[in-house]
C-alpha cells in the first residue's frame, strides 16, 4: 500500500464553496466505495486525511460519511434547497483517464444526490497546475503522495503557508497545532 491519497478540493475563496455548509454537503454526497469499483486497482476508501498506513494517526471514524439525506439537509441550510438556484461551477482535473473517471463519478453522485449539475474539465497536467497555483476553480481534483512516512507530510499541506494549499483555506489554530506537532516526539502528543 501507498501513503497517497486523492481528494477533491474546493477554493474556499470561491461562493458558493466559502460556505462551509456547501462544502459538508458536497463531501456527505461522496460515496466513496464507488472508486476502488471504477478504478480497480485496490484503493481503500476513506473519509479521512491520514491514510491507513499511518496507524498511530489513522482515525477511519473523523470526516464525512456518505449520507445523502445529510448532504440535502446542509445544502438545504445554505440556501440551495434541491440544488436551486446554485451557481454554475467547474470540476477542474488533470487529463489521466482515472481522474477523468474520479470527476465524472462525482458529478454524478452530486447530481444524483444534491440535485447539482456540476460541469467536468480536464487540462494537461503542466496547464493543470499553473491554473491550480494561479486561480484554482471552485473544485479540483488533486491527490498527495507522502514524502516521508509521518502525519506531517499530509497535515501541513493544508497550512496556510504551505505552497499546495490550492483550496487556499487558512486557520491559525490548525497552524499552529501542525507545528506544534512537527517538533514533538512524544507519539501521544502529537496524536
Amino acid at each position: 500500500p501507498l501513503l497517497r491519497a486523492t481528494y477533491i478540493g474546493f477554493n474556499v475563496n470561491k461562493p458558493p464553496f466559502d460556505n462551509p455548509l456547501v462544502r459538508a454537503a458536497f463531501s456527505h454526497a461522496i460515496d466513496r466505495n464507488i472508486f476502488p469499483k471504477i478504478l480497480r486497482r485496490g484503493e481503500v476508501p476513506s473519509s479521512t486525511w491520514i491514510p491507513p498506513g499511518l496507524s498511530d494517526f489513522y482515525s477511519p471514524e473523523i470526516g464525512c460519511s456518505f449520507n445523502p439525506d445529510i448532504a440535502k439537509e446542509l445544502l438545504e441550510k445554505a440556501g440551495f434547497k434541491n440544488g436551486s438556484g446554485f451557481p454554475s461551477v467547474t470540476l477542474l482535473f488533470p487529463t489521466r483517464e482515472d481522474a477523468k473517471l474520479i470527476a465524472e463519478a462525482c458529478q454524478e453522485l452530486w447530481h444524483k444526490a444534491l440535485g447539482i449539475k456540476i460541469n467536468i474539465e480536464n487540462q494537461e497536467w503542466k496547464v493543470y497546475l499553473n491554473t491550480l497555483q494561479k486561480s484554482p476553480p471552485h473544485l479540483f481534483r488533486m491527490s498527495w503522495g507522502a514524502d516521508y512516512p509521518d502525519p506531517d507530510t499530509f497535515m501541513t499541506l493544508f497550512t496556510g503557508f504551505s505552497g499546495n494549499n490550492h483550496g487556499r483555506w487558512k486557520n491559525k489554530v490548525y497552524d499552529k497545532l501542525v507545528n506544534r506537532g512537527a517538533k514533538t516526539s512524544d507519539l501521544n502528543k502529537r496524536q
